[in-house]
């Protein structure tokens, strides 16, 4: 098969689109043709080596790829073949939020880089609102506008978990129409490397797809 391999921790360059062996499956795990793949920004860690999240390379970097079974262990029993899965810095935009929001704020915001985002991102929030933090990727150490958490009565969440029933109820959202996933651009496996460039320099406002 083809992949985006990182062949050393370090500066995009060091993706290439090559060769890879077939994967194969142990007892408990499952093979998935890939339709399409999100990048994330752990995506850009591990590359860069971040502390926590050292690889071996040569790696594939991927935890946002959706697909179809297409083989399972012996062992497995919550999927079968044919199912379809998925693996789970710019302009204040708390000015957007407060006008998109008709100038009441956001109930929620999920706030998952961190840095220079923080305080934006309490200032977009409505009374009882809810922010909740999951990564520190453009920054661990930001400034914090407390007036905005005791006047507006804010609740600051930190999670690093995810559920498979959680999942469900979202992909069920979606697959009802009642949300939408903001998709900014699709690239071929092949252009990996503008992709996390992109990525990377913050030029997007949705997800960065890849597909095979």
């Amino acid at each position: 098969m083809k992949a985006a391999v990182i062949e050393q921790r370090g500066a995009v360059g060091n993706i290439v689109y090559r060769d890879w062996p077939d994967p194969e499956i142990g007892p408990h795990e499952v093979l998935v043709q890939v339709k399409a793949c999100a990048f994330n920004y752990l995506d850009l860690e591990v590359r860069r080596g971040m502390t926590g999240f050292l690889i071996e390379t040569p790696w594939i970097s991927s935890g946002g790829g959706a697909g179809v079974v297409e083989a399972t262990g012996e062992e497995v029993t919550r999927a079968r073949p044919g199912d379809h899965v998925v693996n789970t810095s710019g302009e204040d935009f708390s000015r957007a939020a407060w006008t998109l929001s008709e100038k009441k704020g956001v109930d929620i915001c999920v706030n998952d880089i961190g840095g220079p985002t923080r305080v934006p991102a309490l200032r977009a929030m409505t009374k009882n609102g809810r922010v909740v933090t999951c990564s520190a990727s453009a920054g661990f150490d930001p400034q914090t506008d407390i007036r905005s958490i005791w006047t507006r009565k804010l609740r600051i969440i930190g999670t690093n978990d995810r559920t498979d029933d959680g999942i469900t109820w979202l992909l069920e959202k979606i697959a009802a129409g009642r949300m939408k996933p903001v998709i900014d651009s699709v690239f071929p496996l092949s252009e990996s490397q503008d992709a996390r460039y992109k990525l990377e320099e913050r030029w997007i406002f949705g997800k960065v797809v890849l597909t095979p």
